[in-house]
């Protein structure tokens, strides 16, 4: 599991992979709750859990010696205003009653991987939340390894996106330069500072004539082709 974030206009990639058990068991165990001290908690990330029982297809199971799903492994990410991120897995409703899981990330280079003061519940009702601080070096950025797939799946931008983004890139550094060149090295003032004023200023109408052009054309292969149809030959096409 890898979440793909954009934080201050960067993007950032905080895989789990590296701690997870591709088969199934928990990666973590006996996770204390911070309220009852007889009630555990098993984890693991990415995969679910597939040892028979009610935890069966979930993330993380409640022991109060009762096995409780708690949290599907559809994840979404989101980051906290203190540079944390936050994973918030999908609720689970067992027993007429919903259970979801978030689990705070939080980066520490020397550190395996520990929810330290363990996992609280809060809620009433039909729904539980189940909250905790998971503290990693796989919490902080691009420091455990993921899948490349992740990227050929469609998660990263594409190519059209990587194009506009290099195109409007450019655009806005042409205004700036431009700009700046025309002021203070050519001396220019008002709005003879626009590098190519004139183009700018004729473009809209440039586009305009283009799309009547344009749509003359259409209009002309449709009449021609109409005429075609009825079977109206009687004039000579040139």
């Amino acid at each position: 599991m890898h979440g793909k974030l954009k934080t201050n206009s960067f993007y950032i990639i905080i895989s789990l992979q590296d701690l997870d058990h591709k088969d199934g068991t928990p990666s973590f165990t006996g996770i204390k709750d911070t309220v009852n001290k007889d009630y555990k908690f098993d984890w693991n990330p990415c995969t679910p859990l597939k040892a028979a029982g009610p935890c069966k297809g979930s993330n993380a199971c409640q022991r109060t010696p009762d096995l409780f799903p708690v949290g599907k492994p559809d994840t979404t990410f989101s980051v906290n205003p203190d540079g944390t991120v936050l994973m918030t897995y999908e609720k689970v409703t067992y027993e007429d009653h919903g259970r979801k899981l978030q689990v705070t990330l939080k980066c520490d280079a020397t550190e395996k991987g520990s929810f330290g003061d363990g996992i609280s519940e809060s809620g009433v009702g039909e729904e539980s939340k189940y909250t905790g601080t998971f503290t990693s070096k796989c919490s902080c950025a691009g420091k455990c390894s993921y899948s490349s797939s992740y990227f050929s799946s469609g998660h990263g931008p594409s190519v059209g996106s990587i194009l506009l983004i290099i195109f409007f890139s450019l655009l806005v550094m042409y205004f700036v330069l431009g700009i700046v060149v025309n002021k203070y090295a050519i001396h220019k003032e008002g709005s003879d500072v626009i590098p190519n004023r004139s183009f700018w200023s004729d473009l809209p109408f440039l586009i305009k004539d283009g799309c009547v052009f344009f749509g003359g054309k259409v209009k002309g292969c449709c009449s021609s082709l109409c005429s075609k149809v009825k079977g109206d030959e009687s004039y000579t096409e040139i």
